[in-house]
This record gives structure tokens, sequence and C-alpha cells, in this order.
């Protein structure tokens, strides 16, 4: 039985395992989604990577992404997003 001090709060009384279930899988959903972003940031900072798919700049003498690239591999990943939103809530 629970305490009495659960039973006569309002939060804990509506507090359902399906909600508690819902709340962890949307904690879970953000907690993917930084660490999604960030290996793919990490992954174009490093110099492997610059060398493989960069441009080089002989006045430096380094490699370096092009712009418009990094554009689009920073935004392609929320066009994703989008679809797998609207397959999840498709019948």
């Amino acid at each position: 039985m629970a305490p009495s001090f659960l039973t006569q709060n309002r939060f804990a009384r509506n507090f359902t395992p399906r909600l508690a279930l819902s709340v962890a899988l949307i904690a879970l959903s953000s907690g993917n989604y930084g660490f999604d972003n960030q290996g793919i940031a990490t992954s174009q900072a490093m110099l492997p990577y610059k060398k493989q798919f960069g441009d080089y700049d002989p006045k430096t003498n380094t490699y370096a992404i092009p712009t418009y690239f990094l554009s689009l591999l920073n935004s392609l990943n929320f066009i994703g997003f989008a679809v797998g939103t609207f397959l999840a809530v498709s019948p």
C-alpha cells in the first residue's frame, strides 16, 4: 500500500505508469537528439574528416570543409526527423 502522503498528493495520484513511460521516452529522445548532433559536430571537427571531405587552402596550409557542405550536414537530419514524425503518426 502506498504511504498516505502519496495518496493525498494530487500530483502522485495522477502520475500513472503510462504517463511515467511517456515522460521517460521524451527524456530519452531529447538526450538521443543531443548525442546525435554532438557526434556529427565532433566528426566534422576532426582533421582526417577535413582531409577526406574538405578543400585544401595552400595559403594557410590547412583543410577546410566548405560552408555549404557543413550547412547541409547540419540541416538534413531535420528532414529525417520530420519524415520520422509523419511516419510515426500515420495509421
